[in-house]
């Protein structure tokens, strides 16, 4: 990734979205509310399949094709999710001014569909190995001082500081995990542009491209808690969507030139 400042990156996604903002904001639109569609769909599934689960007699066969079928319609949802995922990345990575809302409807594929599905078990496993890893020092302070809360041995003073200190240790874990997890930030934009990329070699890619660069890449993101937190009280939240989404896009644009003279020579 060429480093730039992070206001540069704002700048070219600003005047990309004064050309097409309304499209951006209909693409964020469709997104978050299907994505809202789904993961309640997924909810609604995965309680009716642990009552059926609960109900279930030994031999019953329309039980079991029941509790199968509502497996599967959570499988579907799921993998819906991860290509809803892929095809908003997509939108916003080809983006540059010229992208129009229905640019976002893709007809999936299924090679491309497996491959998608393939890499986000490989992040999620990633991912929850380095929140342990990260998280572990908090978790062992606070199993220390619930001891010794329960056990009656601690002193008063000491309480505040502990917890100050516990939190602490969260707050830091969790900056370093969100930093490690940029090494699949690149994940999506790279099979956007490479859809018949090999899964190992995307994976690679994304490293690669992020090498040195997750620390400039977590703290980008973060710098938009404000505009976020903004959201309730007055700035619409159809307009920062976009404009997150954008700006994280041009902080890849400059890796994927350099990608794609890797995988054409």
């Amino acid at each position: 990734m060429i480093f730039l400042k992070r206001s540069t990156f704002k700048v070219r996604a600003r005047r990309i979205l004064e050309r097409n903002g309304g499209s951006a904001r209909l693409v964020c639109v469709f997104v978050l509310l299907t994505r809202l569609l789904l993961w309640s769909a997924v909810a609604l599934l995965s309680l009716t399949a642990l009552r059926m689960s609960a109900e279930l007699e030994a031999f019953d066969y329309l039980g079991v094709i029941s509790l199968s079928l509502t497996v599967l319609g959570i499988i579907l949802c799921i993998n819906m999710l991860v290509y809803l995922r892929f095809i908003a990345d997509r939108w916003f990575i080809m983006n540059s001014s010229e992208m129009r809302f229905f640019d976002l409807f893709v007809p999936p594929r299924l090679r491309l569909l497996l491959k998608l599905i393939a890499l986000s078990v490989i992040k999620l496993s990633f991912s929850t190995a380095v929140f342990c890893v990260y998280e572990l020092p908090c978790a062992a302070a606070a199993l220390v001082l619930r001891y010794l809360l329960t056990s009656g041995s601690v002193k008063i003073s000491l309480l505040v500081p502990t917890a100050v200190l516990i939190a602490v240790l969260f707050a830091g874990g969790f900056f370093f995990f969100f930093a490690e997890i940029q090494r699949f930030a690149m994940i999506n934009y790279i099979t956007a542009v490479h859809p018949e990329i090999k899964p190992s070699k995307a994976i690679r890619l994304s490293f690669e491209s992020v090498r040195d660069k997750r620390f400039f890449l977590a703290v980008f993101k973060l710098s938009f808690f404000g505009w976020f937190s903004l959201c309730p009280l007055a700035l619409p939240i159809l307009f920062v969507v976009p404009y997150y989404s954008q700006s994280v896009a041009e902080t890849a644009k400059p890796s994927l030139k350099a990608s794609s003279s890797v995988l054409t020579d």
